[in-house]
């Protein structure tokens, strides 16, 4: 009978100690696991950003290109002529139309009352 007893279940693997070397190796990896888990998470936030700076470049190209495109017929010429310079064709008469108030305060600056030749001498070297 002493054959079939039990062998000692008191190894090396089973061993308290071992349990907790085990468990703090668990723990180590779960831990790197939750940083991939983060950075996986920031990189689809920068993957997401840069898709959509992509997308507004390609509207932007494709804009562009109909811009180029107009310009390239003397109607896109002639109209970006009269955009950017304010030109018009012989025979043709622009109307400016200029604000009131714009023009009024832009015309005529008000001097200021009291200043005189002496007061900008006293104020230059620094006198009251």
């Amino acid at each position: 009978m002493a054959e079939y007893q039990k062998k000692s279940t008191n190894s090396l693997w089973h061993s308290p100690l071992m349990l907790f070397i085990i468990f703090l190796l668990v723990l180590l990896f779960m831990y790197n696991m939750i940083g991939i888990v983060e950075k996986v998470r920031e990189t689809n936030k920068k993957t997401a950003l840069v898709n959509e700076q992509i997308e507004e470049l390609n509207n932007r190209e494709k804009m562009l290109s109909g811009d180029i495109n107009r310009l390239k017929t003397d109607e896109g010429v002639e109209a970006a002529l009269r955009d950017k310079y304010q030109l018009v064709k012989s025979g043709e008469k622009m109307v400016v139309i200029v604000d009131q108030e714009a023009s009024a305060a832009q015309a005529v600056p008000d001097k200021p009352k009291g200043t005189s030749f002496w007061d900008f001498i006293k104020k230059l070297f620094g006198k009251k």
